[in-house]
């Protein structure tokens, strides 16, 4: 049975698709500088892989020919905290989409420059929630598809504050 790579957030799109010819492969050396890769297209293949895309050999780096590859890509909303998008992710009242594509990155342990963000609505108050779609982004090599990610706005939790008071004191 094959097991499924982690995407490594440390990594570019490129590089990660490099990890997985490496391990798929074992003995080829390959590097970087030695293939390009094409845009991603729909793959309806076998064991679950949605993605073709092929790696072609640049000439003169020692390696000739391209191969077309599948694999798996994946919705930029999975993983542990995958929930946290139907449920909310707490933002400020007054963030950009900058500031808020970073905090799904960080929160859903994405690579950066292969998602977008669009259509944010900011939460108004603690009961009127707003959203922003996250979607992989064109010609994405890791991820495929949208999902439209509530935002919430920020709460306190006053339980874990200070319960023991001075009081007051009379007028002199």
């Amino acid at each position: 049975m094959e097991i499924p790579m982690k995407i490594n957030v440390a990594k570019t799109g490129a590089e990660n698709i490099l990890d997985l010819v490496l391990d798929a492969n074992p003995g080829l050396t390959l590097t970087a500088a030695q293939f390009t890769l094409g845009n991603p297209s729909v793959f309806a293949g076998t064991g679950g892989r949605n993605t073709q895309v092929t790696l072609t050999a640049v000439e003169g780096e020692g390696k000739t020919g391209s191969k077309t590859i599948d694999y798996t890509r994946l919705n930029p909303v999975t993983g542990p905290n995958a929930g946290q998008a139907v449920t909310g992710v707490e933002t400020a009242l007054d963030a950009t989409d900058v500031q808020v594509k970073a905090a799904l990155v960080a929160l859903f342990g994405l690579v950066a420059a292969d998602v977008t963000v669009a259509d944010l609505v900011l939460p108004v108050d603690a009961d009127t929630d707003g959203s922003i779609t996250l979607a992989a982004g064109a010609n994405s090599l890791l991820y495929v598809g949208s999902t439209s990610v509530v935002l919430k706005a920020p709460v306190e939790d006053l339980s874990g504050i200070n319960g023991q008071m001075n009081g007051f004191e009379p007028e002199a």
